[in-house]
């Protein structure tokens, strides 16, 4: 295992830990996480997870499927938009933290742009045979943290391949409708 391999094991062991320490939100029309500097719409029937105070709350989950938050697990049908500081590969560019989280994956560059942010995207296949579609972006200089950048990653998880387009427009919604400040 290199340093590319445990950096990677390290951002997916974050992400899954915040998403199973999640709690439901009641009607919430919009997400909004000044912490990491942005918002998004959420979409009408789906189940909102955040996590729940003292938790580090790092963005949120909507479950694609029926389900509960206390029970939410990566191996289900679920879209996560995740932020973070000091990313784990002290990457430079959206480019190269891409590059770092898709691994052996192709790397679609410069594949959706949200307010001056530009994201790449990836499709890997996991070991049960789900799709996990990745979509990354590095923000420099944050207004909190002037010398820290901001890792945005929002990812898809889907276990039947067939869904996985339902859920890309599901996830590209949720993303244009993201204001970042």
């Amino acid at each position: 295992m290199d340093q590319s391999d445990i950096g990677r094991c390290a951002l997916i062991a974050a992400a899954v830990a915040s998403a199973l320490l999640m709690a439901p939100v009641a009607n919430a029309a919009r997400y909004s996480d000044d912490k990491y500097g942005f918002s998004a719409k959420l979409p009408v029937g789906l189940t909102v997870c955040t996590t729940p105070q003292p938790g580090s709350d790092h963005g949120f989950a909507l479950l694609l499927r029926p389900g509960s938050c206390e029970r939410h697990e990566p191996t289900g049908d679920w879209i996560g938009v995740y932020a973070a500081y000091d990313t784990v590969y002290d990457a430079r560019s959206t480019a190269e933290l891409a590059e770092a989280l898709c691994g052996d994956a192709s790397v679609m560059h410069n594949a959706i742009s949200v307010g001056g942010l530009v994201f790449d995207t990836c499709e890997k296949v996991t070991t049960g045979g789900s799709r996990e579609l990745d979509y990354v972006a590095l923000r420099t200089k944050s207004r909190q943290w002037t010398d820290i950048s901001v890792e945005m990653l929002v990812t898809v998880y889907c276990r039947d391949p067939r869904r996985l387009t339902e859920y890309r427009k599901i996830a590209e919604r949720v993303l244009r409708s993201c204001v970042f400040w």
